[in-house]
């Protein structure tokens, strides 16, 4: 995959501090998902577990989110 580069390096985050004051700031998060050449975003409250570095979601267990992720687990 083609890297690029940061064109505003005062708005680089250098720190995984600086990410998780980003995340504690934050109500919502958009989960991007894609399926095939079918993207799907939606937007959604979470809670973080920042020693497992891991986001959580309520949903159900069946419905549109779980068929895309089922499909492309690389979220």
């Amino acid at each position: 995959m083609k890297r690029y580069h940061l064109r505003r390096r005062d708005k680089m985050i250098r720190t995984k501090k600086e990410i998780r004051q980003v995340i504690r700031s934050q109500q919502y998060l958009t989960l991007a998902l894609c399926r095939g050449r079918e993207p799907y975003l939606v937007s959604l409250n979470y809670g973080y577990d920042p020693k497992n570095s891991c986001f959580y979601f309520h949903c159900g267990r069946t419905g549109k989110k779980i068929d895309f992720l089922h499909a492309n687990p690389v979220v």
